[in-house]
């Protein structure tokens, strides 16, 4: 689950979510407008975000990237 500032419309989880589908090894994407967050569902072997990539991937679209925490299993 990654929180970010800044996504307070459709079009902005439309966005984002769209960026992060790109991305290899990503399953499924989930947006909470309203708690600001979006969960990731990725194939662990392939995918392992950093704060780093996350914090670019998201400035590019307008957005700030705040904090990721990470779960078991989607």
């Amino acid at each position: 689950t990654l929180r970010v500032d800044g996504i307070v419309c459709p079009f902005c989880v439309a966005t984002s979510e769209k960026a992060l589908k790109e991305i290899e090894g990503v399953r499924d994407v989930k947006s909470d407008l309203k708690e600001g967050t979006i969960t990731v569902c990725a194939d662990p072997e392939k995918v392992v975000f950093t704060d780093e990539q996350l914090t670019e991937l998201f400035e590019e679209k307008g957005f700030s990237y705040r904090s990721m925490e990470m779960a078991e299993q989607c």
